[in-house]
């Protein structure tokens, strides 16, 4: 069969997909209550990519786009990109995920069993704000199904995989394949911010429930 641009759809009888969307209300209540305490978010690493339309290089996103790292990287920009000011990334990186996970425990417990079988990783809350874009990009993890949990969403901001469009709901997922073989990209056009938590799981571990894959 023709492989999908979303994935979602088969999904259900995963574990940590179950999970995440079980336990909803208190991740956003945690990463709610973490980022009024202190400004918890960095800024996601900028990068050039070719621009699908003009097929000039241009910046990775336009405007805004920052996270709350959560768990170790595997593959990611994190692991290939500087960050400017930043004389020790990879200790800044480790101080942030340390401090995240002591705020949000319940994501720690969702995402810890595949974690400790080094099925998962790449965790972090992404914020964008109305009026940012990501350019269309494949991105770095080859090997990881990208699971986005929606918790706080405009209904005018977009992401598109391929040729398909979708938009986040709270409460409810989005997956797709990071790392190809079809470019994604996000538009924000709404009124409020953009919160999603954001999950790679391993594609081997997800084959023993999807055997399309």
């Amino acid at each position: 069969m023709d492989q999908p641009e979303f994935w979602e759809d088969y999904l259900h009888e995963v574990p940590i997909y179950n999970a995440l969307i079980e336990n909803y209300s208190a991740i956003r209540d945690e990463v709610l209550r973490y980022r009024e305490t202190e400004n918890p978010f960095v800024d996601y690493p900028q990068y050039d990519v070719i621009d699908l339309e003009t097929s000039k290089e241009a910046k990775l996103y336009d405007k805004y786009w920052a996270v709350i790292p959560l768990s170790r990287f595997e593959g990611e920009a994190a692991d290939f990109i500087e960050m400017p000011g930043i004389d020790n990334f990879a200790e800044f990186l480790a101080a942030r995920i340390k401090h995240g996970r002591e705020n949000c425990p319940t994501v720690v417990s969702v995402i810890s069993p595949l974690e400790s079988e080094n099925n998962l990783a790449n965790v972090f809350v992404s914020r964008l704000v109305p009026g940012s874009v990501i350019r269309p990009h494949t991105g770095w993890v080859q090997d990881w199904m990208r699971l986005h949990l929606g918790l706080i969403c405009d209904p005018e901001c977009y992401i598109k995989v391929g040729n398909e469009q979708r938009t986040w709901e709270e409460g409810k997922i989005i997956a797709f394949k990071d790392g190809g073989p079809s470019p994604h990209s996000v538009v924000h056009k709404g009124t409020r911010e953009r919160l999603i938590l954001s999950v790679d799981v391993r594609l081997n571990y997800l084959k023993d429930f999807i055997p399309q894959l």
